[in-house]
């Protein structure tokens, strides 16, 4: 089915106030659509991973995140544009707001799920309905009857439930990398 056509079948079932987002992970030599913008480039901005998927939520439009466009370091992380340090692993960018302490931290800077350095080379994030690509993740903004509906449509064929998992931080993870590993 065609990114248009799901785009149709979502806002007859689901319409979300905002537009679902088609996301495509590019490799190395791989070509972004022609008319994707480039935050650095384009807007002179540089944005996070959650920003890059919110302006193709908000507005419509088809980002590039490369590198070079990241604002956030941990979100450099988990697109595998920067690679961990130590300082990263022991936990201490977790240890006094999200965690007790270093150990903890380190627990959950270790559960987060991440494309290795150089994995993938750029993310691209469009409005599904205007998606020039085939996207690898989908990511679907609702409230608890919208949700609730999704789950249904996912479970329609052999029923039982999805299992899921959440953490306090680093949500480009859950949004991006944990579909790609998962399916």
């Amino acid at each position: 089915m065609d990114t248009a056509t799901v785009a149709a079948k979502l806002d007859e079932f689901i319409r979300p106030t905002t537009f679902p987002v088609a996301v495509r992970f590019l490799r190395k030599g791989e070509e972004a659509p022609p008319k994707a913008k480039r935050p650095l480039e384009d807007l002179h901005k540089h944005v996070t991973v959650c920003q890059g998927w919110g302006i193709a939520r908000k507005y419509g439009w088809t980002t590039v995140l490369r590198a070079e466009d990241m604002k956030c370091p941990l979100g450099a992380l988990v697109a595998g544009f920067a690679a961990p340090n130590d300082y990263y692993d022991e936990g201490n960018l977790c240890s006094g707001m999200y965690t007790k302490d270093e150990a903890a931290g380190a627990r959950s800077e270790a559960s987060v799920v991440k494309f290795k350095p150089g994995e993938i080379d750029a993310i691209v994030f469009g409005a599904l309905q205007r998606a020039e690509f085939e996207p690898h993740v989908l990511i679907i903004y609702g409230n608890a009857a919208q949700v609730m509906r999704l789950v249904a449509a996912a479970l329609w064929k052999n029923g039982g439930r999805i299992a899921s998992s959440f953490a306090a931080r680093m949500d480009c993870s859950d949004h991006l990398v944990v579909p790609m590993r998962t399916d």
